[in-house]
């Protein structure tokens, strides 16, 4: 098992591969997570590059850290590593929250307000008894959809949008 390190987070870099994007929006409640429970996601590096971690990585830079806990994966070759940070990328969306059971740790603690990343947002994708069941969504305006370029593939017939 590779052992974790701690390194200046200034001192590292992006992998020019890492796909992974961060809004601001999450970076602050990544800084808030800091701030409530210190770091306790995995920062992957393969030759000073963060492969994985990369917005863990992003908000120590921002809050000024200069220590922050990585493991250092550069004994793997350099497709090894794109693969890693891949596989970091598509493996969480392979789970799901059971609805069931986040209500009842939400009715146990009561107010979660103050949990990093816990929004009405992020709790109305679930069938939940809570009050955030009370959202109002903008109705979907079909006239965005004038704008998009449709192409159809010669070959199968099936429909793309054009970027």
């Amino acid at each position: 098992m590779v052992q974790s390190e701690i390194r200046n987070p200034q001192e590292l870099e992006a992998a020019p591969w890492n796909p992974g994007e961060h809004p601001q929006e999450q970076l602050d409640q990544i800084g808030d997570s800091f701030d409530q429970f210190d770091q306790f996601k995995n920062v992957v590096i393969w030759q000073n590059k963060v492969i994985a971690g990369k917005g863990v990585w992003q908000t120590a830079i921002q809050k000024g850290l200069t220590e922050l806990e990585v493991k250092d994966y550069s004994h793997l070759t350099e497709e090894q590593a794109k693969m890693l940070c891949l596989a970091d990328r598509a493996l969480p969306a392979g789970g799901f929250t059971s609805p069931e059971v986040l209500q009842q740790v939400l009715d146990e603690l009561g107010d979660v307000s103050q949990i990093p990343g816990v929004t009405e947002a992020w709790l109305a994708q679930f069938s939940l008894n809570a009050d955030v069941q009370d959202i109002e969504f903008q109705e979907y305006d079909e006239s965005i959809a004038d704008d998009v370029e449709v192409c159809v593939c010669p070959t199968c017939g099936h429909e793309h949008t054009k970027k």
